[in-house]
Formats: structure tokens, sequence, C-alpha cells
């Protein structure tokens, strides 16, 4: 069975199921394209419930359930997970359907948070929620996200979140410039830019699992080479770019690293910083920032292939792509 006959068959199969327990007045299945995160292509099956216009039913990338058919699951078994998915969401609704209140202005506005994210990869998203361009990075955009971490008893080190969507933002009765003010204001306070060298991030990773100070400085010491370079997240180093779009960010950049320097995307959730001083070659960057974006970053954590360079005396900032970098050719 090919893709788009297995997608057809599955939703008939999906609806039969609804119709003969008699929920096919309640839920519908649908298909959706994208609406996640540097994903715009993935098509997502969908089991919505109609009543419900803030459903929080999960979206299951048809191309993972087409795979588990190929390796030789059968149509029922993976209906099955469908509709487990479906039940799971209903459960949770019930359990924290008190404390979520996603239709409550004062909790989303409490629980906002901002999110740095590829404007370019995510035109069709950005369609559909409000966003704003980070000033100077001319490829990306700033989300508001809300945190229901707490709602839904987050692990430890994990956040549970969901990105605010147009309806949930005309909830608010505010402007854009106000849902984002409000955003930033909650991320700087509970997620404050941290700016360290790679040699001390090191050391400090070295130290949190349980090793003497001493022998972290040395291990550091050993295994450095050329240049150091200047992380930049939050403590939480989860969607910590969007650092770079706090207010006053430049100028702490400025002064810890002294001189210009070029700002390397490393991913959604940190970004590099280098002396242009330590830099020969700017094609050289930029080939380096595209071949680590596509071996080691998750598709789901990129930001972007570009590279950004900071002016520390009139702290403007200038992206810096592949087709501007001195007549660079991309496709060499």
């Amino acid at each position: 069975m090919e893709y788009n006959e297995f997608r057809d068959v599955l939703k008939n199969y999906l609806s039969d199921c609804l119709a003969r327990e008699g929920l096919d007045d309640s839920y519908e299945c649908v298909f959706d394209v994208g609406n996640k995160i540097n994903c715009p292509d993935q098509e997502y099956l969908i089991i919505k419930d109609k009543e419900n216009a803030f459903d929080i039913a999960a979206r299951l990338p048809v191309e993972e359930l087409y795979k588990r058919y190929q390796d030789g699951d059968t149509l029922e078994n993976i209906a099955t997970a469908c509709i487990a998915s479906r039940v799971q969401a209903n459960l949770m609704m019930d359990e924290y359907g008190e404390t979520l209140k996603l239709l409550d202005p004062d909790y989303i506005k409490e629980n906002a948070f901002i999110q740095v994210i590829s404007a370019a990869t995510n035109q069709d998203m950005l369609r559909s929620i409000p966003f704003q361009k980070v000033e100077g990075f001319d490829d990306l955009a700033v989300i508001a996200r809300v945190d229901l971490s707490e709602s839904f008893n987050a692990e430890p080190g994990t956040r549970t979140s969901c990105v605010i969507h147009n309806k949930m933002f005309d909830s608010l009765g505010i402007s854009k410039n106000k849902l984002f003010e409000i955003a930033k204001h909650n991320s700087e306070i509970n997620e404050p830019l941290s700016i360290t060298t790679m040699a001390e991030t090191m050391k400090q990773i070295m130290i949190d699992d349980g090793m003497p100070e001493e022998v972290a400085n040395s291990m550091v010491e050993s295994i450095q080479s050329g240049p150091d370079m200047f992380v930049m997240t939050n403590p939480k180093k989860m969607d910590g770019a969007s650092v770079i779009a706090y207010e006053g960010f430049k100028k702490q950049l400025a002064d810890r690293v002294g001189e210009d320097c070029y700002i390397l995307p490393s991913s959604i959730h940190e970004c590099l910083a280098i002396k242009v001083s330590d830099v020969e070659d700017e094609e050289y960057v930029l080939d380096m920032v595209s071949s680590i974006n596509s071996t080691q970053v998750a598709p789901k954590d990129r930001l972007s292939n570009n590279i950004y360079k900071l002016n520390v005396a009139t702290l403007n900032i200038q992206t810096v792509s592949a087709d501007m970098s001195r007549g660079y050719d991309r496709d060499r």
C-alpha cells in the first residue's frame, strides 16, 4: 500500500470506529500540515474534538504511522494507538482542565515566554500566530509560548508548553506589542541571559558530573585549542537562543567579548560568539555552521545557516548569509 492510499484507508478506518461507537458527532479525523517548529511539510493525523476550540489532541505524524505499517504492524494496531492518543488527551483534559486555564488571560500572561525560531523555515506557521522579527537577525522571528509545566507536572529538566496562536491571543485583549513585552519580561526574569566561554561551560559540565574542580581545570586546558568561543543561553539551556531578543543583549555581549564578533546560531537552545579577529575566513565559518546544522543538530532544533556580525561601537547587528559573504557560492 502506497503512502497516499494508506493515509486515506487509515482515516476511513478510524472514522468507521468512531461511528460504530456513536462518537462521530463529537470527533472527526482530520489531516493538518506543519504547525510545529521547523516541520513545515510534515503531515499529521488528528482525532479532533469538534466542540473544543482548545483541544489538546495529539498530532500524529502520518509518515511515522506509515513506517509502522511498512515495518509489518497491522492497520488495526496502528488505529488502536491513534484512538489511545485521543483517550489520553481526554484524560489529560479531565485531570488538568481546571489548572490549564488556556482561556484565562491572566494565566497566559503570567506564564508567557518567548522563543526564537527560523522565520524562513516556519513561514506558514507564522501566518497563524503573533510574532516579531528579531532586530538585526533578518531571518529569525520571536514567537510567544505559554508554559504549562506546572499544570502537567512536567519532569525536572523538561518543559511542557504550547504556542500562543491567534485564538489565544485574541482572548487576551491586548496588543501584539504588549504580548511580547510581557513574554520578554517573563523570560528575562525567569531565564536570564548567561554568557560564558566554551572553556567555562565545559568545566562546569565536568564539575556537575562529579569531577573535582582542579581535575576539570586540567582537562579543559589539555583539550582546548584555538580561539575560545562564548556561549549565550539561559540557565535552563532550553529555548536559550531567545536571549538574543532580550533588552540589553547586544550591550552585554559587547562588554563581555570586548570587540566586534560573529554570532553563530548553534540551535534554538543556544548561540555562540567568536571574535572577528579570531576569524580568518568568513566563508569557512558559514560552511561550518551549515555543516554542523545538517549533521549534528536535530531538524526540530535548527535555527539558521546564516551568521551575524555585531559592531561593538554602534551595537548594530548585520546578518551575513552565504550569498552575501564576498561572493561566496553556497553550492560550491
